[in-house]
């Protein structure tokens, strides 16, 4: 689908529509992120994250990019393991 293009969803059960807004923003990201940036080396690895060397393919800017697999992440039961990352998430929303 083109940016600014516009689709139409129904459904009668508001827990479907939640969990169509979770799936298309999930996905939503995953596409603006491989449309604007193109993932190159792996610099290093943990149990819950991923950085990679990412290129803006407009400017040619190179940038470190952070995944988190979410899954492995909920999987966990630690609490100092969600704090740290709400703790570098805000950090990184502030810059």
């Amino acid at each position: 689908m083109a940016r600014g293009s516009e689709l139409e969803f129904f459904s009668y059960s508001q827990e479907e529509v939640k969990e169509w807004v979770q799936k298309m923003n999930r996905m939503t990201i995953l596409l603006e992120l491989k449309a604007d940036y193109s993932i190159h080396k792996l610099l290093g690895k943990g149990n819950f994250a991923k950085v990679h060397v990412c290129k803006n393919k407009h400017t040619g800017v190179e940038y470190a990019l952070k995944s988190i697999d979410k899954n492995q992440l909920k999987k966990s039961k630690r609490n100092s393991v969600s704090t740290t990352l709400t703790t570098k998430t805000n950090l990184l929303s502030e810059i």
